[in-house]
């Protein structure tokens, strides 16, 4: 699984799993999530906040990622499907 965040269409993070999930059919498991941010996308986003009234739309698209064929190279790769957007949106009174 990965997931990407947006902030008023800035990348802000990336969230991976890191060890292999297996899921049973007819089943539930909780799923960790290692989020990386990049501190200096900040300097990209905060004008963004500022011109929309201090206002930021959050859009986080989740996926899900199949590695296949590991131990064969010929047939080895990566599969991704989208399975989730989650939207939200927050605002600041900062200048007043």
């Amino acid at each position: 699984m990965k997931a990407i965040t947006k902030m008023n269409g800035v990348e802000m993070t990336v969230s991976k799993t890191y060890n292999p999930v297996v899921l049973a059919a007819n089943s539930d498991t909780t799923i960790p999530f290692k989020t990386e941010m990049t501190n200096s996308k900040l300097v990209e986003w905060w004008p963004t906040h500022i011109q929309n009234g201090e206002t930021t739309n959050v859009k986080t698209d989740v996926y899900m990622v199949i590695n296949y064929g590991k131990n064969i190279p010929a047939v080895s790769g990566t599969w991704e499907k989208k399975v989730a957007t989650l939207k939200s949106t927050f605002s600041t009174n900062l200048l007043g």
